[in-house]
């Protein structure tokens, strides 16, 4: 038979481990190095838990600051680019709305709903041919003259992903 310090102390360890996985598990990181984490926390309760303050957590920290000084060097675009918006609110009341057509009226009040304030001088092209679709876009990226917001759900790294990135 254990002697009851010896138990004391397997208890207060797995206690530790198990109070642990809900962190490790608000981390967001790739499923097997979750499944890791939580498994050194658990098997080897006071190892795994000195390991993981030690290793794991750093790497929150360090994407926290990463993501900080991201936001401080956009924060100043972002305020002059709102103080844009707001100056078209102001100049766009509903007779310049009325002077659009029905289409393009109907977009531009369902923009203002979803919070992206609609503006002049744009206009839409339907390119269904993926060879037509990326000249035209390469031959936009290449005429920006400050910079190009791009969003995509599903990049790929080949040729034309590398083309694209590249530009």
């Amino acid at each position: 038979m254990l002697p009851a310090a010896v138990i004391l102390a397997i208890s207060a360890g797995w206690i530790l481990g198990i109070a642990l996985i809900p962190r490790i598990l608000v981390q967001r990181r790739e499923s097997g190095a979750t499944l890791a984490w939580m498994l050194a926390v658990a098997l080897l309760p006071y190892i795994g838990f000195i390991a993981f303050w030690a290793l794991g957590t750093q790497r929150i920290r360090w994407r926290r600051r990463k993501r900080q000084l991201a936001e401080a060097a956009v924060a100043p675009g972002i305020a002059a680019s709102t103080a844009a918006i707001r100056r078209f609110e102001a100049l766009a009341e509903e007779t310049a709305l009325a002077a659009l057509p029905e289409p393009a009226r109907g977009l531009a009040l369902l923009a203002d709903k979803v919070g992206r304030p609609s503006c002049g001088g744009n206009s839409v092209e339907l390119l269904v041919d993926a060879e037509a679709t990326f000249s035209r876009i390469y031959a936009a990226i290449e005429s920006a003259e400050n910079h190009v917001h791009v969003e995509y759900y599903i990049w790929r790294a080949d040729d034309t992903g590398r083309n694209f990135r590249d530009l």
